[in-house]
């Protein structure tokens, strides 16, 4: 039996994090979004899958949103 190897895989992982901010306009609420430290901030709503690619040619296989998206509540 050959003896089994060692590897390292590195998967793309495409996803979204949401948050809410309080702001004066749509542009000041992408910049606080930014500034967040969402790892410690607890605040965020995580979504991510993994993805074997993330294009071929002009096809993505990202999930939506594929950019910044801002909502006014």
């Amino acid at each position: 039996m050959a003896d089994m190897k060692q590897y390292t895989v590195i998967i793309p992982i495409a996803g979204h994090v949401t948050v809410s901010v309080e702001a004066e306009n749509e542009d000041d609420a992408k910049e606080k979004a930014f500034e967040m430290d969402l790892a410690d901030s607890g605040v965020a709503d995580l979504e991510w899958e993994t993805l074997t690619k993330f294009n071929q040619g002009n096809v993505c296989f990202c999930p939506r949103p594929w950019e910044i998206e801002v909502i006014e509540e």
